[in-house]
């Protein structure tokens, strides 16, 4: 699977708060980093291999590249709450999504929920909703709604099973 959004929406510190590990002091992916998780979802554990793509457009001929050459479950799309250009680019990222992982699976993640917003819940939930993509609003800070998120990919993908 992927995570993919603009620099700094928080993609690393979200997979490093699912790991226990710090956040703090993160510098932005280059290129592309793996991660795998395990959830329990319902009575079966589900592994994630999950792609953490960078989101600097000096990366995109190696994220084409990428998606071309391995194929994804789908994956997560994420925004910044507390940026405006983050939540307008997220439109970018899903293109690159489905040209590469057409019919899968993607949840959009609206992340620091913790800090003041700028982009509304509703607006987040009509964007999620016009693209059929289920929404949640996360805190890598808090961990909030972080395995609720994943948990929920793991039920998607074990119903199209």
């Amino acid at each position: 699977m992927f995570i993919f959004g603009d620099p700094f929406v928080g993609k690393t510190a979200i997979l490093r708060a699912l790991q226990g590990l710090n956040i703090e002091e993160l510098f932005g992916t280059m290129g592309v980093d793996l991660c795998t998780l395990t959830f329990l979802v319902g009575d079966e554990e589900v592994m994630f291999n999950i792609w953490d793509l960078s989101g600097n457009r000096k990366f995109h001929d190696l994220n084409l590249l990428f998606f071309k050459k391995h194929p994804f479950d789908g994956g997560f799309l994420v925004f910044d709450l507390t940026s405006r250009r983050s939540f307008t680019n997220i439109s970018y990222f899903m293109e690159l999504a489905k040209k590469a992982s057409p019919g899968r699976p993607v949840i959009l993640l609206g992340n620091k929920r913790d800090l003041e917003r700028v982009v509304s819940k509703e607006e987040a939930l009509s964007f999620a909703q016009e693209h059929d993509f289920p929404y949640f609003e996360t805190s890598a800070a808090t961990k909030e709604n972080l395995t609720e998120a994943f948990v929920t990919f793991g039920k998607i993908l074990l119903e199209k099973q």
